[in-house]
């Protein structure tokens, strides 16, 4: 092969790795992780802002829950900032839920169909996005801090 044959190719090669390199950032940038709520080993889908905080936390096995959940302000030693779109959804044996102060913000359907979610304790959100109780029927107490600045309009309950 020849001199100029083998710098085409290596140039070839570097320009399609330049490509394709940020597409399989982007496909990976929801990390994994495992905690214990309850004495419950309950596994975590989240992704990092640029800070380094969690951000978008998802329970992906939300439905072994049972009882009182204290949402963690804490994941892997990050702090935790805001829950994502389903976070607990169909969680439908938790009875009572504490977002920590370190959450800013609760995206829709968190909670979504939690049905025996009777109170929630917002802690310092800012902004709360829709549907974010829809189908919590039992839901009597909800705690909603003067912090709360955003929130799309009366509909988390719809």
């Amino acid at each position: 092969m020849s001199r100029t044959l083998k710098i085409l190719f290596i140039l070839l090669f570097c320009t399609v790795a330049l490509l394709v390199y940020p597409t399989l950032v982007n496909a990976s940038d929801t990390l994994i992780a495992t905690s214990t709520l309850n004495g419950i080993s309950v596994s975590f889908e989240y992704k990092l802002n640029d800070a380094g905080q969690v951000t978008d936390l998802v329970c992906t096995n939300a439905s072994a829950l049972s009882g009182s959940v204290t949402v963690p302000g804490t994941l892997e030693g990050k702090t935790v900032v805001s829950l994502g779109d389903n976070a607990f959804k169909g969680a439908s044996n938790i009875t009572s839920v504490v977002i920590p102060e370190s959450i800013k913000e609760i995206n829709h359907s968190a909670f979504e169909n939690c049905t025996k979610l009777t109170n929630v304790d917002l802690g310092s959100i800012t902004s709360i996005s829709f549907d974010v109780f829809k189908g919590c029927s039992s839901l009597t107490e909800l705690t909603i801090p003067k912090t709360l600045k955003k929130r799309c309009s009366d509909a988390m309950f719809e």
